[in-house]
């Protein structure tokens, strides 16, 4: 049930939609919106599962909505952000050498360091001339790698990751479960499967 953004209050709403007993429900906005839609959850004693973005959950989310309510919130996200673990370690020994005034707790800055380092890994064998033709197949005939800075996910780039999607590189996604103040715990690799040739 689409809700529009920037609605303060969702109890009306989420009143009406958990009357048909859904069972699962998936946050998909910014953080002042799924705490709008998590309260409201709570509001209206929704018991069944709860999973959202990395983006929902921030600072201002986890003052803004009880523990209680966070705890066991399943997340996912493109990049392992707030725990510490071989991917955060890299990017913060990238961030302490070249950077300056660079939040690492934020997903955005995780999916930039992830992008250009993939793009560094998928063209590494480039031979020749380098020009956007020569990038192109460079990336398209990579096997498959690990994706830098997202441990457990692979990508390779030959138009199969994601059939409906060509563009689309990566198959599967991190998951973690929060904890009762709200933070992550370990994230794990789900959907991940072995991308065709």
């Amino acid at each position: 049930m689409p809700i529009p953004a920037g609605t303060a209050d969702m109890t009306p709403q989420l009143q009406r939609f958990t009357k048909s007993d859904p069972g699962l429900v998936t946050l998909l906005g910014s953080d002042s919106f799924c705490i709008s839609a998590l309260n409201g959850l709570k509001a209206v004693g929704f018991t069944g599962t709860v999973t959202a973005s990395i983006v929902c959950i921030t600072d201002s989310t986890r003052k803004a909505v009880p523990g209680s309510t966070l705890k066991g919130l399943a997340v996912s996200a493109p990049s392992p952000v707030g725990t510490d673990n071989p991917s955060s370690r890299l990017i913060k020994a990238v961030v302490d050498t070249y950077g300056h005034d660079i939040d690492l707790h934020r997903s955005g800055t995780f999916t930039m360091f992830i992008t250009v380092a993939a793009l560094q890994s998928a063209t590494e064998g480039l031979t020749g001339d380098v020009t956007p033709a020569s990038i192109t197949a460079a990336i398209k005939a990579m096997p498959a790698k690990d994706l830098p800075g997202a441990s457990g996910l692979k990508f390779r780039c030959n138009g199969k990751a994601v059939p409906r999607q060509p563009a689309g590189c990566v198959r599967g996604t991190l998951v973690t479960v929060l904890d009762g103040k709200g933070q992550p715990t370990p994230y794990k690799p789900v959907g991940v499967t072995p991308i065709e040739g």
